[in-house]
Order: C-alpha cells, then sequence, then structure tokens
C-alpha cells in the first residue's frame, strides 16, 4: 500500500516522472486509408460514452478494439504525439473500427491538469458532449501556454455557454482524473504519452506487435495501424 501512495504522489506532483517513447522498426502503412474529417469536427458526431469506472470514451460501441491514451494536455510530448495519432483515430473512429478512450495523468501540467481534468468531466455533467469539446479546447489552451485555472474555466464556460462560476465549483472536487491516475499506476505506468489497447470488453492491455511488447510510452503510428487492422479479423 505504502509503495501504490508513493507512486500516486510521485505522478500527481511530477516529480521524476520522464515523456516515454517507444521506438520500434517501422512498419508499412496500407495503401489506402480512409480520408477523414479532422479529429476535432468529428468527435461531436461520434458516439459517446463512459467506460465501467467512468473513463471517457469515443467511438462506435461494438468497434472491436480500443486505443487507451494516458495523456497530459500539458505535456510537450503528448502534444506532440496527439498531432502525430489524430489523424489516424478520426480515420478509423469515422469508419467505426475503433474506439479511443483517453485517461488523464498529470504529469507536465500538474494541479493544473487535475484541475483542468476536473473542468472537462464538469462540462460533460452540464452539457451533452461537454468532455470532448473540453478536451480539444484544453490541448489548444496548452499549445499557447494559456494553461491555468482561470483561463481554463472561462474559456471551456465560455465556448460552451456554461456558468463560469458553476463550472470553477464543481472542478475543485477531483472525480475521474483520480480514477484514472489509480489505473494508471496500477498498469505500471508512470509518465506521458503512455498506450494501451482493450480488445472488445476486456481489460486494459500493452500493445504487443511482432514480437515486441511496448510497455513503456507511446506507439508509432505503423504499429498502431497494424494493430488496428489485426484485430478487424479477430472474430
Amino acid at each position: 500500500m505504502k509503495k501504490r501512495l508513493a507512486l500516486l504522489l510521485i505522478v500527481l506532483s511530477c516529480y521524476g516522472v520522464q515523456a516515454q517513447t517507444n521506438t520500434a522498426t517501422p512498419l508499412p502503412a496500407e495503401e489506402t486509408a480512409v480520408e477523414a474529417l479532422p479529429l476535432s469536427e468529428l468527435s461531436a458526431d461520434l458516439p459517446q460514452s463512459r467506460a465501467d469506472d467512468g473513463g471517457f470514451v469515443l467511438g462506435d460501441p461494438d468497434a472491436p478494439i480500443t486505443i487507451i491514451i494516458f495523456s497530459d494536455w500539458a505535456c510537450p510530448h503528448c502534444q506532440t504525439y496527439h498531432e502525430d495519432i489524430a489523424p489516424l483515430l478520426a480515420e478509423y473512429l469515422q469508419t467505426g473500427q475503433i474506439k479511443f478512450e483517453h485517461r488523464m495523468l498529470p504529469t507536465a501540467g500538474g494541479a493544473a491538469t487535475v484541475f483542468a481534468g476536473a473542468a472537462a468531466e464538469c462540462a460533460d455533467d452540464m452539457t451533452e458532449g461537454g468532455f470532448w469539446s473540453s478536451y480539444f479546447l484544453l490541448h489548444d489552451l496548452s499549445l499557447t501556454r494559456n494553461y491555468d485555472h482561470y483561463t481554463i474555466t472561462t474559456t471551456i464556460a465560455r465556448a460552451l455557454d456554461l456558468d463560469a462560476d458553476e463550472l470553477h465549483e464543481c472542478a475543485r472536487t477531483i472525480r475521474q482524473v483520480r480514477t484514472d491516475v489509480d489505473l494508471a499506476v496500477a498498469m505500471g505506468i508512470q509518465g506521458t504519452p503512455a498506450v494501451m489497447v482493450r480488445y472488445g470488453d476486456g481489460e486494459p492491455e500493452f500493445v504487443e506487435w511482432d514480437d515486441q511488447l511496448y510497455d513503456r510510452g507511446s506507439v508509432s503510428e505503423p504499429v498502431l495501424r497494424m494493430v488496428i487492422e489485426a484485430a478487424q479479423a479477430v472474430e
């Protein structure tokens, strides 16, 4: 218990947590890709749901594979990975072949990301689709370095036509962020971005492809594409 608590405190305080990146031999992508809308535009028209523990999920509930990304909006490596992987997610979300599950893991952003995650969850409670709208707003705020409690609250409230005071008061309580951190600790994840997958309704697991286990950090676009394609063939 003491060891688990120590890991949890390390993640939340951001001390000693480094971004993780997997390297792998590039694998060829499929020759033909679906031309998808940008993920930020596509998300409003996709099914939105919550995992059993409350995690936020985007995409067809019957998709055979879920891409789970542990991320911090303020993490520079996460920002880069988001830009790299968003077209792939959009492509397969549009065809109903995957679900995308975002898990909030405060590393670089610390307390600001804890608050941002709580505000996004509150926005979802206050208006339909509020979390995913906030997800992209928070990404933009982090890129412009306007990533503080006041700007987060006012930006989300203004964009979604919410009461800023009510949103701020709601966000004072950590809820889903804590659950996501607990999951990360249980899975042995200590940095962002980190990627796992869920087959059907199964438990999260690390990506494994071509005899390599991707248990630290991100997974390249070519590898993730091959894993997604392989999952379509499994009955």
